[in-house]
């Protein structure tokens, strides 16, 4: 429930500080008054905040419906353009039970700004006259009414569902005017938000934004990784002996980034899986050669050393069987990706197609 004030140029721009939540306006009367005081009032307003409305005083014993409401609309173009001022019909003066001329207003009023309009009127204008044409036309009801608990100087704020007053065939009243004594203060409440004061102004309703859509996607990317091999044999390294070094070697990396896209757009990207493979045909190689260079073949173990039979003359070790399978295991590798042997290979195979 929204809490608001009526004024005109009865009261002054001051007033709008002692509405809470909005100020209606009067902007035109019959087809030659406009309310001096209005835009002052209105910007004022406007500056504090405050939510906005406008009213036409009508005078049906003067001049015709669509007149008036052509000089309402003409000369508040920069308030409804803008959606953000309700507009009202005042109906209370000369013969208030022309329900025909006060649908025609509204009808009017609703073809030239898209707008639909609102009604203010007593409770007792209510009763004397059968409204049901503009309530089957969606206008809504502004009720004026003053309960003496209200009708004082310093009136409390009704509580929702307290207008006591028959309003039908409205189903409800969207604001009450319940004191006039306030000062010299008309006093309302508004039975709705301030979203829908929004709606009443004209703004369209805006549609609930859809939930974004968030995808995933991972991506894959393999690279070769150099690795440096070092290969250790436990039995010489123990005793002094280098170890070899073997260059050069491809692995491989695999990294799986997962990307998170919101509404078709990167929006978080993550590493989720990072492992390097060594590579599995590893060569050993056993020797004892500078690691700073290209490895070259090892030396072959010396069977015609001075070792005697009963292992100690000379104080040196005999050479072991397993020492002998590395040395050849070594060179038989060497030897495969020598150039000589791939020379020999295209030799064979030149030889072979000749036959």
């Amino acid at each position: 429930m929204l809490q608001g004030i009526d004024i005109s140029q009865w009261q002054n721009t001051s007033a709008v500080d002692l509405a809470k939540d909005f100020v209606i306006i009067k902007a035109t009367e019959g087809v030659g008054f406009v309310d001096p005081t209005c835009d002052t009032k209105y910007q004022y307003a406007k500056s504090k905040g405050k939510l906005l409305g406008v009213y036409h005083f009508a005078r049906p014993d003067l001049t015709g419906a669509t007149a008036e409401a052509d000089y309402f609309v003409n000369n508040t173009t920069g308030y409804w353009q803008k959606k953000e001022a309700v507009l009202v019909l005042d109906w209370e003066s000369g013969n208030t039970k022309d329900v025909s001329w006060a649908l025609a207003w509204c009808q009017r009023v609703e073809n030239r700004t898209g707008i639909k309009p609102i009604i203010y009127m007593s409770a007792s204008v209510i009763r004397s006259a059968d409204w049901g044409g503009l309530v089957r036309g969606n206008y809504g009801l502004w009720v004026a009414g003053y309960p003496n608990k209200y009708n004082v100087t310093n009136p409390p704020v009704p509580a929702a569902g307290e207008m006591p007053y028959d309003i039908s065939p409205w189903g409800f009243a969207a604001i009450w005017q319940y004191t006039s004594s306030a000062g010299t203060l008309d006093r309302d409440v508004a039975y709705m938000t301030r979203e829908a004061w929004g709606l009443y102004a004209g703004k369209k309703k805006e549609a609930p934004k859809p939930a974004p859509v968030v995808t995933t996607k991972d991506e894959t990317a393999v690279t070769d990784v150099d690795f440096k091999v070092v290969t250790v044999d436990d039995d010489t390294l123990n005793k002094g002996k280098q170890q070899v070094v073997q260059t050069g070697v491809l692995g491989r990396r695999t990294v799986v980034t997962r990307v998170t896209y919101t509404d078709g757009k990167e929006t978080k990207r993550e590493v989720i899986s990072d492992k390097t493979v060594a590579p599995v045909d590893e060569i050993v190689h056993i020797g004892t050669h500078d690691p700073k260079t290209e490895p070259t073949l090892p030396n072959a173990p010396e069977e015609d050393s001075p070792i005697s039979e009963n292992n100690g003359e000379t104080g040196q070790e005999p050479v072991s069987d397993v020492t002998k399978e590395n040395w050849l295991r070594s060179l038989l590798t060497r030897f495969v990706k020598s150039p000589i042997f791939k020379a020999l290979v295209q030799y064979i195979r030149d030889f072979w197609n000749m036959k």
